[in-house]
């Protein structure tokens, strides 16, 4: 699979478990038409409109390579929970 627009930890995590869905965040390098804000929700992009630069959804290998490959996509990253900070 091309990742040129992956992060290192979506990555490793593709490397690692390679079929699974993995939650992710979409920076975009500007707005989404009608057309492919349509394109994007199947893709599996729900909270996908016009107005906005960053989107997040639990996507398919196959839907993490269309995104790969569209110009409008700026990077991907893989969606990781925060961890407290230890001490006192």
């Amino acid at each position: 699979m091309a990742s040129s627009k992956f992060d290192a930890a979506l990555c490793l995590h593709c490397v690692n478990h390679g079929g699974e869905a993995v939650q992710v965040s979409v920076r975009l390098h500007s707005t989404l038409t009608d057309e492919e804000v349509a394109r994007f929700q199947q893709l599996g992009l729900a909270d996908a409109d016009t107005r906005r630069h960053i989107l997040f959804g639990r996507l398919s290998p196959d839907a993490l390579q269309s995104l790969n490959d569209s110009p409008k996509v700026a990077s991907l990253s893989l969606v990781q929970k925060s961890q407290p900070k230890g001490g006192a």
